[in-house]
């Protein structure tokens, strides 16, 4: 779905960190271009787009 929507930003939310740190290495070969933001957990992250 995400190869579909082209987005400028990508912040996975469920899953384990090892799935998120490998959703974010994955990104940055099929779409370089897209920022992932892996979250941590009860900490609030900011962002604009």
């Amino acid at each position: 779905m995400i190869m579909d929507l082209q987005p400028k930003l990508a912040v996975p939310i469920h899953g384990r960190k090892q799935q998120m740190k490998q959703f974010k290495v994955l990104m940055e070969k099929v779409l370089p271009d897209v920022e992932v933001i892996i979250p941590e957990k009860f900490k609030p992250i900011k962002i604009s787009i």
